[in-house]
């Protein structure tokens, strides 16, 4: 009931026409379905479509009519750069509890959890560098060479965060760390350097198991808030208070638009809502 004609570039779709026989309902499943592209009809007028999963979305069609995907290059998971140099908290949620992020025992240096935010050891430094700064990151496939690298500094005991959760000194490759956010639930994923390739610098991504911070080699967890501690002259609103019918455009600090879908709330995190940045809890 369709013809469709599809342009491709470096293995991703550019521009997918589709031409309606029949008058049916479109069902498209391709990657970023979602996100990733701008369709219009013969006139150039936007269309509207439901978005069913990240990667598949549906839309009405008219017999006779072609409707354009064009390709708008935002992407599903992208590589962070632009959080600022300041402290933070850093946490997850499991079983309804937030995690937070801490070297809570006072005597030694190892990387925990608590649920209490004003706990010992919660607060974070992020420091960014350039990669491109650093020649040995070439050579590190994990770190790559675009793009900015955080470094990660427990205010209370001063050292940072190396890979598997360990700690030392912060001013080496080994505690450089790339960070990435996903766009739907706007969760950050946080990848390890893979320094040497040892068992103690394997390439990964921290995690949190049981309560219990850890570490994986698998893919990209994406379960970690970041968020500021200093919130002067940031608005702090209630996940709840935040829908598509009360609001105008957000957008995430990359300058990407958030589509929320009605009834739903939007993630917590930092925005910019109504020109404003916003800490939603």
């Amino acid at each position: 009931n369709f013809v469709v004609d599809i342009a491709w570039e470096k293995g991703k779709a550019k521009t997918i026409d589709i031409t309606s026989k029949a008058g049916q309902k479109a069902v498209v499943k391709c990657y970023n379905a979602s996100i990733g592209f701008d369709i219009t009809d013969d006139a150039n007028t936007p269309v509207a479509f439901n978005v069913i999963n990240d990667n598949e979305i549906e839309f009405d069609t008219e017999a006779g009519k072609t409707y354009h995907m064009v390709a708008n290059g935002i992407q599903m998971e992208m590589r962070v750069n632009n959080i600022a140099d300041g402290d933070y908290y850093i946490y997850c949620e499991e079983e309804g509890k937030e995690l937070f992020l801490a070297m809570p025992n006072e005597n030694d240096k190892k990387v925990g959890l608590s649920e209490d935010r004003n706990a010992s050891g919660t607060v974070w430094e992020l420091k960014a560098v350039e990669a491109a700064d650093y020649p040995g990151t070439a050579n590190l496939p994990a770190l790559e060479t675009e793009g900015k690298l955080y470094y990660i500094i427990n205010k209370t005991k001063g050292v940072g965060i190396r890979n598997r959760f360990g700690s030392g000194s912060q001013n080496n490759l080994a505690f450089m760390h790339p960070i990435y956010q996903f766009y739907t639930t706007q969760l950050y994923a946080i990848r390890s350097t893979g320094y040497n390739n040892t068992d103690q610098n394997r390439d990964g991504w921290y995690a949190v198991e049981d309560g219990v911070p850890t570490y994986t080699t698998t893919s990209p967890v994406y379960c970690w808030v970041i968020e500021p501690v200093n919130t002067d002259g940031i608005s702090i609103i209630d996940a709840a208070n935040i829908t598509s019918a009360n609001n105008g455009r957000i957008y995430d600090l990359s300058g990407r638009r958030i589509l929320l879908l009605p009834n739903t709330s939007l993630p917590k995190g930092m925005y910019i809502i109504n020109n404003k940045k916003a800490v939603v809890r």
